[in-house]
C-alpha cells in the first residue's frame, strides 16, 4: 500500500502541483484585487495559462500519452515563454506600482480641490442665501468679499425683569399686560438694556479660510491659489464642472466633479461633492 502511494506521489503529484499552481494563477489573473477592482496584466494571466498548459503537458507524459521527448521539448519551450512573460510581469507591475502611488497623489489633490469649493460654497451659501452659478463669482467672493463675524457678549438673564427695567423697555408694571411683559426677558429686550449683545466685525474670506493662522496649520495637499479655484489639480489645462439648482423645497442643491480623472485602471472613479437632487454637500469617496 504504501509502495502504491509513494508511486503514484513521485508519478503524479508534481504535474498535479504544476496544474494546480498555473490554474490559481489564472483566476489571481482574471477576478483581480477584490479592494480596489484592479486586475492583473495580461502577462500575468497569460503566464498562468502557459504554467497550466505545462501541468496538463506533465500529466499527459505521466500517464503514457506523449513520448519523453516530446514532453521536454514541450515543457522547454514553454519554459522560456515563462520566463519572457515572468520578467514583462514584472516590469508591468512596477509600471502599475508607479499608477498606483500617482492615482493616491492625484486623487488627494483633487479631493482638497473640491473640499475648497465646497468650503467656499457654505460661506457664500451663509451670506448671500444661495450658491455661487460660477468659479468666476467664487474667485471674486474668495479675493474681495468678507465673512461677518458675530461674537456674543454678556447673557440673557433667566428671570423675570424687575419693574425699573420695564419702565425701561416702555411696559407698565401695574398692569395685567405689563406683569405679563415681565415674565421673562427676550434676547431683543437684554439687547435694548445692554445686557446681551453681539460684537460684530467684517473678515478677509481669504484670511479666514486660507491664510490666517488657523488657516495655514491645516494639512493640505497643495497650497491654495483662488485664481486655480477651477482648474483640476494636476490637470490645470481642465476645469471641474459645477452645477447649482433650486429644489423643490426651496433648499440649494450642489454638485461639483471631476469629469476627467486619472483612471489608469478603468475604475471610473469619478470624485464628486454634493448632489442636484438632495441638500449636500459631503464626497463621494465616504466622507461624511
Amino acid at each position: 500500500m504504501f509502495e502504491k502511494y509513494l508511486f503514484f506521489r513521485n508519478k503524479y503529484f508534481f504535474p498535479i502541483a504544476v496544474l494546480f499552481f498555473g490554474l490559481l494563477l489564472l483566476i489571481k489573473g482574471v477576478t483581480g484585487d477584490a479592494e480596489t477592482g484592479i486586475k492583473q496584466t495580461s502577462g500575468f494571466t497569460q503566464g498562468g495559462i502557459v504554467i497550466l498548459v505545462m501541468g496538463i503537458i506533465s500529466l499527459l507524459y505521466s500517464l503514457d500519452l506523449i513520448t519523453r521527448k516530446i514532453h521536454l521539448g514541450l515543457v522547454m519551450v514553454l519554459a522560456v515563454v515563462a520566463a519572457f512573460l515572468a520578467v514583462a510581469s514584472w516590469t508591468s507591475i512596477e509600471t502599475t506600482i508607479s499608477e498606483i502611488e500617482k492615482k493616491k497623489e492625484t486623487d488627494a489633490a483633487v479631493k482638497q480641490g473640491l473640499m475648497d469649493i465646497r468650503d467656499l460654497q457654505v460661506e457664500y451659501m451663509k451670506k448671500y442665501d444661495r450658491y455661487a452659478d460660477s468659479f468666476s463669482k467664487l474667485t471674486t467672493f474668495v479675493l474681495t468679499d468678507k465673512l461677518i463675524d458675530r461674537k456674543p457678549w454678556g447673557v440673557v438673564p433667566d428671570r423675570k425683569l424687575n419693574p425699573e427695567e420695564a419702565i425701561q423697555l416702555g411696559y407698565d408694571p401695574m398692569t395685567a399686560e405689563g406683569e405679563r411683559q415681565m415674565e421673562s426677558f427676550s434676547d431683543e429686550e437684554a439687547i435694548k438694556l445692554k445686557l446681551f449683545g453681539y460684537d460684530t466685525t467684517f473678515l478677509d474670506v481669504m484670511d479666514v479660510m486660507f491664510t490666517g493662522a488657523d488657516a495655514i496649520n491645516k494639512d493640505r495637499a497643495y497650497p491654495f491659489d483662488a485664481t486655480k479655484l477651477g482648474n483640476i489639480p494636476m490637470n490645470e489645462e481642465k476645469e471641474f464642472i459645477m452645477m447649482t439648482r433650486m429644489l423643490e423645497d426651496s433648499s440649494w442643491a450642489l454638485m461639483v466633479k471631476d469629469p476627467f480623472p486619472y483612471d489608469p485602471f478603468g475604475t471610473e472613479d469619478t470624485l464628486t461633492i454634493g448632489s442636484l437632487t438632495e441638500s449636500k454637500t459631503n464626497g463621494n469617496w465616504g466622507e461624511k
